[in-house]
C-alpha cells in the first residue's frame, strides 16, 4: 500500500478509535465504508452498523440504506 493511503488509514484508525491490532485490510474496509456513507449522510453513525466484512461475507464489506425524506 502506498504511503499516502497508509497515512490516511492510520489517521482514520486513530480518529475512530479502532483497535491497534486490527488488521490493515479491515481498517481499509471501515475507511471505504465511512467515506461512501459520509458523502451522502454526514450525520453521526456507527461503523459497525454498516460493516459486514468477515469470513463468509461473499466479498461484501459493507451495506447501508439511506432514505432521504422530504418535509412537506
Amino acid at each position: 500500500m502506498d504511503r499516502i493511503t497508509l497515512g490516511l488509514l492510520n489517521a482514520f484508525r486513530q480518529e475512530q478509535s479502532l483497535p491497534e491490532d486490527l488488521v490493515q485490510s479491515d481498517i481499509f474496509e471501515h475507511f471505504v465504508n465511512y467515506c461512501i456513507v459520509y458523502k451522502e449522510y454526514n450525520d453521526s453513525f456507527v461503523l459497525e452498523d454498516i460493516h459486514v466484512g468477515g469470513g463468509a461475507d461473499k466479498a461484501l464489506d459493507g451495506i447501508a440504506i439511506i432514505v432521504k425524506t422530504q418535509a412537506v
